[in-house]
């Protein structure tokens, strides 16, 4: 009986060894799997050559009728004869690499000056932004951007500026529509504009932020993080 008992209990201490021994395999797999995973975070800035404002045709016409490209500003809200403006931005985002899944995207602008007495974020209900993987048109800006289909459209955004006049929109919804590949020229692009088109005043009111012209600091930055193998 004695005999026994020995061997029964060094079967069950095999039992828990090996048991101990898996536990372990799987843990250490887990852990390179892990590990495999990379998180990063990269940057973009707005193209100089490819952003640009828009000024509408004519007060609800929803078409472009005039466009500025070259300048270190671009412009939301509304010009004295109800016409509105929107800005179009483009980021160079092909280098992101090809199998990376993108987990946030966020867009910053920063202010340059406020035209009309009032706070145009509050009377024009907050910033809007429509997303297009590739380009609306052409690369470069374009009347027909005005109205061009975006892939995605968020907002709005009713934020406040955080220190030197930055404005922070967290564009949850687009990480599917970040275009990581040549195609499209590479392009991930924004069309940028207030909720609604005008105020119906004879007012100017106008919302300037720095563009892709201006010094490299206070260009407009496309913040794209993702994990990649």
């Amino acid at each position: 009986m004695k005999k026994h008992r020995n061997s029964t209990w060094k079967g069950a201490l095999v039992v828990i060894l090996l048991a101990l021994v898996l536990s372990l395999q799987v843990s250490v797999a887990s852990g390179e799997n892990l590990e495999s995973v990379r998180a990063s975070t990269t940057t973009f800035k707005s193209v100089a050559l490819q952003d640009g404002w828009i000024l509408e045709s004519g007060e609800n016409t929803n078409a472009g009728g005039t466009m500025k490209s070259d300048l270190t500003t671009l412009r939301l809200g509304d010009d004295a004869q109800r016409r509105q403006y929107i800005s179009i931005l483009s980021f160079n985002t092909a280098s992101l690499p090809d199998n990376a899944t993108v987990t946030k995207v966020t867009l910053k602008i920063q202010r340059e000056s406020v035209v009309g007495g009032v706070n145009p974020i509050i009377t024009f209900q907050g910033f809007m932004a429509d997303v297009r993987k590739g380009t609306f048109g052409l690369p470069a800006l374009q009347l027909a951007d005005w109205k061009a289909t975006a892939s995605v459209t968020l907002g709005s955004f009713v934020v406040s500026p955080i220190q030197g006049g930055w404005y922070v929109m967290n564009l949850d919804g687009s990480q599917n529509f970040i275009n990581k590949k040549t195609t499209g020229s590479g392009l991930t692009q924004i069309r940028v504009r207030f909720q609604i088109n005008d105020n119906n005043n004879s007012i100017a009111n106008v919302f300037s932020f720095y563009s892709g012209n201006a010094a490299f600091i206070k260009r407009p930055q496309l913040i794209v993080e993702y994990t990649a193998p």
